[in-house]
């Protein structure tokens, strides 16, 4: 009964050494071409980008160029001006309000333009002034209103806002003083804004 015990764990033994041995050449056994390639298909691939490929052009034009110019002079900021470039000649066209603003827009065209010749279409309007305020003021009008909605006190007011040469009135009611402060100085944090007039609001108690 030993002798077949033995015999059968030798057995058993001999069944573990040969697989091991198996698995063992079958790690060391080189691959061919082809399993390799399949196998390079299943990896996910990196793209290794040199420095070279990583680099990309510099994207401008004479165009732009010059609109960049024009909105970098504090004369000529609040003024869409239209910029027309070809081989040997760039047309500017807008509307400013002064004769000065439409030289010094001749001028930075000549510095920019490379020796081509300059078309100068600007308009002069002296009216604009008065849109370019306007503009102003409407942008000032909605910047307050939005300081107003991040205080819920001031949301419940619901005052109406009005704005004239920066100056900034506030319409409507309430019953406590304090809020106007609290309004006025949150427009002041406004760009633009030169004062607040809450005397337009009406105080009176509540029912």
């Amino acid at each position: 009964m030993v002798k077949l015990l033995l015999i059968v764990m030798i057995g058993f033994m001999c069944t573990l050494v040969q697989a091991e041995t198996r698995q063992s050449s079958s790690r060391d056994v080189p691959k061919n071409e082809s399993t390799v390639q399949d196998e390079n298909r299943k990896k996910p691939k990196i793209f290794n980008t040199t420095e070279d490929e990583s680099k990309q052009n510099i994207v401008t034009s004479p165009t732009l160029t010059l609109k960049l110019a024009f909105k970098a002079d504090p004369r000529l900021f609040p003024y869409d001006i239209d910029v027309e470039v070809d081989e040997n000649a760039v047309q500017i066209d807008g509307t400013v309000t002064s004769q000065d603003e439409k030289v010094a827009a001749s001028e930075i065209a000549l510095r920019m333009a490379d020796d081509k010749t300059i078309t100068n279409n600007i308009i002069v309007d002296q009216e604009m002034t008065n849109v370019l305020a306007q503009n102003r003021d409407q942008a000032i009008t909605i910047f307050v209103q939005e300081q107003f909605e991040k205080s819920q006190t001031l949301q419940e007011s619901q005052f109406q806002i009005s704005t004239n040469d920066g100056v900034v009135s506030l319409h409507g009611t309430t019953r406590f003083q304090v809020i106007l402060l609290e309004a006025a100085q949150a427009a002041q944090y406004v760009p633009g804004v030169k004062a607040v007039k809450t005397d337009t609001v009406t105080l009176e108690a509540g029912q």
